[in-house]
């Protein structure tokens, strides 16, 4: 069993180790996020259970644009609705329908499909990667009370590093 300086030390090391993970994992998704577009793709947060359990809640999800014939059953996409929502379901059937290619979606979890057709210009794009948890850093991004709770985990974080600094100086 260590000393108790020993001790101090290792959860000293333990703080700073947390501490660069979080900055390097925060700067990472921010700079993925703002960078996304430029190559015609977007970060999403999922926010519902209705893709339980192949994309949970917290998930993020990395969304490519796709030319909509290449769209087919199975693909799980993300669609804007008229409000300005976002869904991320899976295709569940390609339509045409008066000249036009709809396609019939429906999330994993629901017991039905979703009760509209999207049309190719609501679908922002196939769902290329997924990371479970990292939606929940996205969203705390997006807001301001989110990114002054990162920077408050920081703080403590970084305080407490000092504080085990000022108590191993005093112990020695």
């Amino acid at each position: 069993m260590p000393a108790p300086g020993e001790r101090m030390i290792l959860i000293h090391r333990l703080l700073d180790v947390v501490l660069a993970g979080l900055v390097v994992v925060v700067l990472a998704v921010g700079l993925a996020a703002n960078l996304a577009p430029a190559v015609d793709a977007q970060l999403l947060s999922i926010r519902g259970g209705s893709m339980a359990p192949a994309i949970p809640v917290g998930a993020l999800v990395i969304t490519a644009a796709q030319d909509p014939t290449t769209l087919r059953p199975g693909d799980v996409v993300s669609v804007r609705l008229t409000q300005g929502t976002v869904v991320t379901h899976r295709i569940a059937d390609v339509v045409e329908q008066d000249d036009r290619r709809m396609f019939r979606l429906r999330g994993d979890a629901n017991p039905a499909v979703d009760p509209v057709l999207f049309l190719p210009d609501q679908i922002i794009g196939r769902v290329e990667l997924t990371i479970p948890m990292l939606g929940f850093l996205l969203a705390l991004l997006s807001m301001p009370s989110g990114i002054a709770a990162l920077v408050s985990i920081g703080a403590t974080l970084l305080a407490a590093g000092w504080l085990l600094d000022e108590l191993s100086e005093a112990g020695s």
